[in-house]
């Protein structure tokens, strides 16, 4: 699975590697724990499971493997020998309303904003195709056309040109050329 990857997506295309990875999480964290009331039987498991994914299908698989290791660390306060579903619940909460701002931050300075702030006061004016032929060969576009066709050094023309020249005074009336008739 790819990083990212929320519980739905997850449980989607690898329900049961899901299933247990997030089932063994769960039960780590209430054996590492060892309250007097905690989770103790499977069905104890699956309800808390079934109930965290019901209500937080948006979560990571990132944010289960972070809330699981910060409720060993007693993050979110202290549970006074007592870890149920309740408390599994209120963890979840608190990491939704913590991570919160973070995500809007990151979701509002990526968007890109298109067109105008207040479109009411812009009026459409269709163009005619004299103002694009018009708007095309605006002057800057002409001077940089302009500049673009001129050559960077005129004496090359004069060099490429000569031997053509040359050339053509060799060339007979009849147009076989001397050089040729004189070397054979």
């Amino acid at each position: 699975m790819r990083t990212g990857t929320n519980i739905g997506t997850a449980l989607k295309y690898q329900p049961i590697a899901t299933r247990q990875l997030l089932l063994a999480g769960i039960k780590n964290v209430c054996d590492f724990l060892d309250f007097k009331k905690r989770l103790s039987t499977d069905e104890d498991y699956i309800f808390c499971f079934e109930t965290l994914v019901s209500e937080f299908p948006a979560m990571t698989l990132e944010d289960w493997v972070i809330i699981l290791g910060r409720i060993k660390m007693e993050y979110y306060g202290e549970y006074y020998e007592r870890l149920k579903v309740g408390e599994f619940r209120k963890a979840f909460l608190k990491h939704d309303s913590d991570r919160q701002p973070y995500v809007e931050q990151m979701n509002t300075e990526h968007r890109v904003i298109r067109g105008a702030v207040n479109p009411t006061h812009i009026t459409f004016q269709p163009q005619s195709m004299a103002d694009i032929r018009r708007k095309r060969n605006a002057p800057i576009f002409a001077l940089a056309q302009h500049l673009s066709n001129l050559n960077p050094n005129p004496s090359t023309l004069e060099q490429d040109s000569e031997p053509v020249r040359e050339k053509q005074d060799n060339l007979e009336p009849d147009g076989s050329d001397q050089t040729q008739a004189q070397t054979g």
